[in-house]
């Protein structure tokens, strides 16, 4: 075998090699992905769904328009929100900026799990909070913590006199 046959067949292998390295890390981190989305659901679905129905339910009951909106999985990201217009006798329209959304984002990059209370959109106002902790942090107990922080935000700030 020549000099130039044995380099070039030598160089192969080894990139045949790390190609099939990087595709085996490949498989891994979308494995690892897949598994995130597949439990941020399941978990969003048993605990969180539950509590947004009952969050929409008594909301409805006291007046308030609410609804849920489930985004399927993304690329980079998954969610659950609840939104709330925190004044009675309003209809959901055009004007989003009266509404109070609070989320629950699965970030499937990080893997980390995000919970954002957008309270006050309203214009010239900057009604945003935002905690991020992993997936083990949907539990009944956070959510309702989260949710009532949310709640609290959005109608306190609705019961501020405005300033011009």
């Amino acid at each position: 075998m020549s000099i130039f046959n044995s380099v070039i067949q030598e160089h192969d292998k080894k990139k045949s090699e790390m190609d099939a390295h990087q595709a085996k890390q490949e498989a891994q981190k979308q494995a690892a992905k897949d598994e995130f989305v597949e439990k941020f659901t399941i978990e969003t679905s048993d605990v969180v769904m539950p509590l947004f129905e009952e969050f929409v339910a008594d909301a409805k009951n006291y007046g308030f328009p609410a609804k849920i909106e489930k985004i399927q999985p993304g690329v980079d990201r998954v969610y659950l929100s609840v939104t709330l217009i925190p004044e009675k006798g309003t209809e959901f329209g055009t004007n989003r900026s009266l509404q109070s959304v609070f989320s629950v984002i699965g970030h499937v990059l990080t893997q980390k799990v995000e919970y954002v209370s957008y309270y006050d959109q309203r214009p010239g106002k900057n009604g945003i909070e935002r905690s991020s902790l992993g997936i083990a942090s949907i539990k009944k107990d956070v959510i309702e913590r989260e949710l009532g922080k949310f709640l609290k935000m959005a109608m306190d700030a609705r019961s501020k006199p405005e300033r011009y």
